[in-house]
């Protein structure tokens, strides 16, 4: 299960011992993830191991962000219908 308001970029490996990436989780690139990561949680490596924890506030701004790049993208699709 992948939660809300993750970030997951390129190169990520995520095996099947990995059941949940729980919200506000940030991947680093090119990690292998074997176990769950957990809220708020930065994780890289290989194995993916937690480098540090998420505030509340870098969660909201990073949801904000991800919002903002939503709306551009779905507005780009509609004007080009």
């Amino acid at each position: 299960t992948i939660e809300d308001y993750v970030w997951i970029p390129t190169r990520v490996m995520i095996l099947p011992s990995c059941r949940k990436i729980e919200m506000g989780g940030v991947i680093s690139s090119g990690s292998v993830v074997v176990k769950n990561v957990e809220t708020m949680s930065v994780v890289g490596g290989n194995p993916a191991k937690v480098v540090r924890q998420l505030t509340e506030e870098e969660v909201e701004d990073n949801r904000h962000k991800a919002e903002h790049y939503v709306d551009l993208i779905f507005r780009k699709h509609t004007a080009q219908q």
